[in-house]
């Protein structure tokens, strides 16, 4: 599956995680404590090409345009649904 992705957009629906083409599952959640400045983690996390380290469903991703990350970034990924084996 290959879809588009603004920053940090996902969308929640009654414990269930709805993805762009409808498809939905179980919306799961777990708490990390990470020791490390808030701006720092933010960042981190902001920058999609880095959801690889610590997303097992993400195959690929890049981000449009190249360069820094910011206001129109788009990061478009490829990703496992729970029914790839």
């Amino acid at each position: 599956m290959k879809h588009r992705r603004p920053i940090a957009a996902r969308a929640r629906c009654g414990g269930v995680w709805v993805g762009p083409s409808g498809y939905s599952q179980p919306l799961l959640s777990g708490t990390a404590l990470i020791d490390r400045p808030i701006a720092d983690v933010f960042a981190f996390l902001a920058e999609g090409t880095n959801d690889p380290k610590f997303s097992p469903r993400v195959i690929e991703i890049h981000k449009e345009p190249d360069g820094p990350s910011g206001l129109g970034t788009i990061f478009v990924s490829r990703s496992r649904t729970p029914h790839d084996h």
